[in-house]
């Protein structure tokens, strides 16, 4: 007889060979000052040292020294925005080191460089803060207007405020500002056709900001969230809904996140970090 061992610590995972699934097993620990084991095989890290793990099936019985280390921690390297990070632990007792990964901080890991751009007789002027780890993570700040006696200038939209939604029978509208003078724009979003289209309330999302997707089509029409690198005939999407004209009604808007399913092999991406994504809408067909 063997047994595997999974180590995560503070808990160890005893886990019986497949030939064994249906055979009564009993655990017994050496010392539970350092391990206690449950009737189902799970060790808890009660201290540091060896404690020896014995199971018992029927007659036979095995044994198997677990290792509790007492760790401490060598170094860090400190995760960014694209980057993960390293704890390094050694045990002093035994010497033997380990890594831990640290996730990629998409929030607090920006490293950005401040650029101040000067106004002219005829451009505003503003400060830029562009990461060091990943150009793509900046934003911009502190407009100043155009010094020269003419004030004219090239209109800086923000993302607009969707006034009125589009249907399948009426446009809509959605309403732009310009960072610098503070004029405003009104765009008409043209009605949802009839058939088949798909929309968002905005090109543009800040990182945990809920999408909102507009799909007319026929009942059983399937919405997909992707990234856009990906092969949608090839992946999974990373959340998915369809239209049922009853709880999700074509020409409408839901967010996806909320309405739709998460895949189980999407869940990495399911904060949806910063990047570039596409929405698709599939006929019940399809």
């Amino acid at each position: 007889m063997y047994i595997f061992i999974w180590v995560n610590q503070p808990n160890f995972c005893l886990i019986p060979p497949p030939t064994f699934q249906n055979q009564v097993f009993k655990y017994k620990t050496s010392n539970s000052n350092i391990a206690e084991v449950s009737p189902q095989g799970i060790v808890t890290a009660k201290g540091t040292g060896d404690a020896t793990i014995t199971v018992y099936v029927k007659e036979a019985s095995v044994k198997t020294t677990i290792h509790v280390p007492k760790e401490t921690l060598l170094d860090t390297k400190e995760a960014t925005c694209s980057q993960e990070g390293t704890h390094i632990y050694q045990c002093s007792e035994c010497g033997k080191k380990r890594s831990e990964i640290i996730p990629k901080n998409i929030i607090n890991g920006h490293d950005y460089i401040k650029t101040i751009i000067k106004p002219t007789s005829k451009k505003a002027g503003y400060t830029e803060y562009v990461c060091k780890h990943n150009s793509s993570h900046m934003y911009r700040d502190s407009y100043v207007p155009a010094t020269g006696e003419d004030t004219e200038h090239i209109h800086l939209w923000d993302d607009g405020i969707l006034i009125k939604k589009p249907t399948a029978t009426e446009n809509g509208e959605k309403q732009y500002t310009c960072l610098i003078c503070g004029q405003k724009e009104t765009q008409v979003i043209d009605k949802i056709a009839s058939n088949y289209s798909i929309l968002t309330n905005k090109k543009v999302y800040t990182f945990g900001e809920n999408i909102s997707v507009c799909a007319a089509g026929a009942k059983n029409s399937r919405i997909g969230l992707y990234k856009i690198e990906d092969n949608a005939s090839k992946v999974q999407p990373i959340y998915q809904y369809y239209i049922t004209d009853q709880d999700i009604i074509s020409g409408e808007y839901y967010e996806i996140q909320k309405v739709g399913k998460l895949h189980p092999s999407r869940i990495p991406a399911s904060s949806l970090p910063a990047g570039d994504y596409k929405v698709i809408l599939y006929s019940d067909d399809d």
